[in-house]
């Protein structure tokens, strides 16, 4: 795609977003920080689930993660917005580091919310206390994520989804990587937000407030998870538990530019 210079886009767009993330590493990765990355930006917000598998042979995915969010601010900084072209040029940034991702980019484009997925990672659009957009998670198999990086065939313009949504002053977006989601079923994510929001709770105490919720969830044997929902459903024995994983979490609000 051509993209316009992002300072005439900036014209155009007179919508950005309000964002804050929150991470808590997963406990056995708390001293490197865990695998994930994010990216918040006042036009782009993104997400990067490192694949942790990458351990077994000395190799932390948080170096290729990281390299998707250099690419990304790369991208923006070379008049990048639409999401599928920030993602393959993160991906291309990327290239040389070892290790895999899932990636989730969403940006206002035009006053449009527009969304890339690649993986289990994923977003939701809320507005007027509904969700009006979820991205679909893309599996191989139960817990194989598709992924972009080292080995892979896959590549952001082949597998990744699209969504397009018109943005409204006041929407949310919530982006999570697997650890949200995983442990927190939607009507969770969405009771525990609307309770915030009417409190008057900032962007940040949201990300964090859910990622809390989301990582007291994976510490629990007993409770009915989305995971523990899936593992019963691949036929696996798992029947009740979360997901001890990265949890990051971030929230844009979409408000007038000044």
């Amino acid at each position: 795609h051509e993209v316009e210079p992002i300072l005439r886009i900036r014209k155009r767009n007179n919508m950005i977003f309000e964002g804050s993330s929150y991470v808590i590493p997963h406990p056995h990765k708390k001293k490197t920080g865990g695998e994930d990355a994010n990216y918040v930006g006042d036009l782009c917000l993104g997400v990067f689930d490192g694949v942790g598998a990458w351990i077994e042979y000395g190799v932390s995915s948080r170096d290729y993660s990281e390299k998707l969010r250099e690419g990304t601010i790369e991208a923006i900084a070379s008049d990048k917005l639409l999401p599928i072209d920030i993602m393959d040029h993160a991906c291309q940034h990327a290239s040389e580091t070892t290790g895999t991702s899932t990636a989730c980019i969403v940006s206002l484009v035009d006053n449009q919310i527009m969304g890339c997925n690649l993986g289990d990672s994923g977003f939701i659009i809320i507005r007027n206390r509904e969700i009006i957009l979820k991205s679909e998670e893309q599996q191989m198999s139960f817990n194989q994520p598709y992924q972009i990086g080292t080995g892979s065939d896959m590549l952001p313009r082949t597998h990744a989804t699209l969504y397009t949504e018109q943005a409204l002053e006041g929407d949310y977006v919530i982006l999570g990587s697997d650890g949200l989601f995983d442990n927190l079923y939607l009507k969770k994510i969405l009771d525990k937000f609307n309770k915030m929001v009417i409190k008057g709770f900032e962007v940040s105490k949201i990300a964090q407030k859910l990622a809390q919720q989301a990582y007291t969830k994976s510490r629990s044997m007993r409770v009915k998870t989305p995971f523990s929902d899936s593992a019963k459903k691949h036929g696996l024995k798992i029947i009740r538990g979360g997901k001890m994983d990265d949890i990051t979490v971030v929230v844009g609000r979409v408000v007038v530019a000044e």
